[in-house]
């Protein structure tokens, strides 16, 4: 099992932004939510990572 203390988020604030989520607290919340999806292996690359958001703002454009 990989050891999952060291991995860094793949989707910067700014990824985020250029999906059009607002400045602000929002980005901080989607910022979490993409490296919670990621650490459970919903996406493992950046382009994953920009599809995993992309979803995820059309069905919901607030994270949990």
């Amino acid at each position: 099992m990989e050891d999952l203390r060291w991995q860094k988020p793949l989707l910067t604030g700014h990824e985020i932004l250029a999906c059009g989520v607002p400045s602000g607290a929002e980005v901080a919340r989607w910022k979490e939510a993409a490296f919670e999806a990621q650490l459970d292996g919903e996406f493992d690359d950046l382009e994953g990572g920009r599809r995993w958001l992309t979803q995820a703002l059309t069905l919901d454009p607030r994270p949990a």
